[in-house]
């Protein structure tokens, strides 16, 4: 297999799984505007493309109207959608003769498509359905990718294209997204970092598989790896211990757990009324110390 043939291949998936990863991100933080006292984190978008230095020689001030017509349709920009199809399809065009005939037309189709679209024309029609298109047609595409291809060295240059570009979003995604909620710590926010969190694990199309992994509540400790852990409350010793789980946390624990305690000096007394006989304590609650024994003691 010829270098340069390996690396058009690996250059045209990975160009459209950075398309589709933008488009998620872009999504996530659209849809995160719209809510209220939150905003999108435009500029730690732009540092995640590596495109801030370029966006501040060419915006004076950043708004949602600049960075999506500069992340989606920017032609001077390497990481906006429109040059990622553009470089994607090009590399395609290049292995006409080595890709099957639905793969490229798929990528080309898109393509030409694309050049009907502007900023103006998505914003009257909604951006979501562009979203949500462009997500359909990078689909297709790697949907054919997988059924159509020999299974064969360029198969495999394909494939490793499309995860090294997957696994790399999701560091700088992580790594943006920890930091920025980190700094928020203390502040009365918690209704909007729920959110974010979840609009994170939604730009990486990762929150079904969450919810079926977890099926308790958001946790941003379990999003960045942490195993699912559980305090315990000793009545003899008057102590608490920590013990972890395995990541899933493991079916049959779910049914000794009445409630799970963010809140005590509130959900214990509620436990209590609703004649819950098992409690969930989140190992913040340690950190109460003596104050949490009463409650603890009462709910026995």
């Amino acid at each position: 297999m010829l270098s340069r043939t390996a690396d058009n291949i690996y250059w045209m998936t990975r160009m459209v799984e950075r398309a589709q990863n933008q488009v998620s991100v872009l999504e996530a933080a659209y849809r995160m505007e719209q809510l209220p006292g939150a905003k999108a984190e435009w500029e730690a978008i732009l540092n995640v493309a590596g495109q801030w230095e370029a966006y501040k020689n060419k915006y004076d001030e950043v708004t949602t109207k600049n960075v999506l017509s500069f992340m989606i349709f920017d032609a001077d920009n390497p990481s906006s959608i429109y040059s990622c199809w553009k470089a994607g399809r090009e590399n395609g065009r290049s292995e006409r003769n080595t890709l099957p005939e639905e793969m490229y037309e798929s990528l080309n189709a898109t393509w030409i498509d694309m050049q009907g679209l502007y900023y103006d024309l998505l914003e009257r029609k909604g951006f979501r359905d562009f979203f949500e298109w462009l997500k359909d047609r990078s689909e297709l595409f790697r949907g054919l990718t997988v059924s159509t291809m020999v299974k064969d060295e360029a198969f495999q240059f394909a494939r490793l294209g499309t995860f090294i570009e997957r696994a790399d979003n999701t560091a700088r995604i992580l790594d943006m997204k920890h930091h920025i909620l980190l700094d928020r710590a203390g502040k009365d926010t918690e209704l909007v970092d729920y959110y974010q969190w979840g609009e994170l694990l939604r730009s990486l199309g990762a929150w079904q598989a969450y919810r079926a992994v977890y099926k308790t509540a958001l946790d941003p400790d379990k999003n960045i790896g942490e195993p699912p852990c559980v305090v315990f409350y000793d009545t003899k010793l008057k102590s608490f211990s920590k013990k972890h789980f395995p990541c899933p946390m493991p079916k049959s624990l779910y049914h000794h757990l009445g409630i799970s305690c963010y809140r005590p000096a509130m959900q214990i007394p509620f436990a209590i009324a609703q004649g819950l006989k098992n409690i969930e304590l989140r190992p913040e609650a340690a950190e109460l110390g003596d104050a949490l024994v009463p409650l603890v003691e009462s709910w026995r």
